[in-house]
């Protein structure tokens, strides 16, 4: 799976296709003061933002350009 660098609308959905959370991303989340994002995945600061707000996603920290399986490199509880 892989998505476009210029922004899609991602979903998520339970076995009856109800739509748990959705989002429409776009590039303008990364961190303005990285000047090339390639290989740098956007993460989202805390799960319990609003997912469709651009504040609530910037780009990873991690030096490997993001986290899986881990919690976000940009986390914050507040």
């Amino acid at each position: 799976m892989s998505l476009s660098n210029t922004g899609e609308k991602i979903s998520v959905a339970d076995s009856m296709n109800n739509t748990i959370d959705a989002v429409t991303y776009s590039p303008d989340y990364h961190n303005p003061n990285i000047d090339d994002t390639k290989g740098i995945s956007l993460e989202r600061i805390n799960p319990k933002f609003l997912s469709g707000d651009r504040y609530s996603w910037s780009s990873s920290a991690n030096p490997a350009g993001g986290t899986p399986g881990l919690v976000n490199s940009i986390y914050t509880a507040e």
